[in-house]
């Protein structure tokens, strides 16, 4: 995948998560914690700050070069804000050729 590659639908951007400032990302995340914890495992007060996002996004970016991980930003396409993020990760190529799509979207 090409890392500038950006994915437009009419409503909705995606970005390759290695191009979204950790900032953004972190915001997503503390605003939306409460709302997105039923959802998700249970996580250290790190996960939530800027060298959280900043870990995330380079985990991203090393699952990308790795083949086995391709996360995305998800912006509101007239706003262009931040409102979620997508993944496929445990990438499995060959006859199997399967994924895990996991995402978050902001309440």
């Amino acid at each position: 995948m090409n890392p500038d590659m950006r994915l437009q639908g009419s409503l909705v951007l995606l970005e390759p998560l290695e191009q979204v400032n950790p900032q953004a990302l972190a915001d997503f995340r503390d605003e939306n914690r409460v709302f997105l914890e039923p959802f998700e495992p249970s996580r250290l007060e790190d996960f939530f700050t800027v060298g959280g996002a900043r870990r995330t996004i380079n985990e991203a970016r090393i699952g990308r070069l790795n083949d086995t991980l391709y996360a995305f930003g998800m912006f509101e396409r007239t706003a262009e804000q931040f409102v979620g993020h997508i993944s496929l990760s445990n990438v499995v190529r060959g006859a199997w050729q399967s994924a895990t799509l996991g995402y978050a979207i902001s309440e």
